[in-house]
């Protein structure tokens, strides 16, 4: 997901990561699928966008994990 902080089309995305075409776009279908990016479609090409839930799960995850709360017994 990183890799669209920029938006970018499928050929874009393909050369940032080094996959295949075919398989950059089966990875967008899921990201797709789960709310996370967004396709345009003009004249044959797809650009693709992170959505805002995307860009929140970023950010969060670049602040590493939350600080744990047990309870200790003393």
């Amino acid at each position: 997901m990183r890799s669209l902080t920029h938006p970018a089309t499928t050929s874009q995305l393909s050369r940032r990561v080094g996959i295949s075409l075919a398989s950059t776009s089966e990875h967008t279908r899921v990201l797709r699928t789960a709310g996370l990016i967004t396709t345009h479609r003009t004249q044959g090409t797809a650009l693709h966008t992170l959505t805002p839930t995307a860009h929140h799960l970023i950010a969060g995850a670049s602040l590493g994990p939350a600080p744990s709360h047990h309870a200790t017994g003393g």
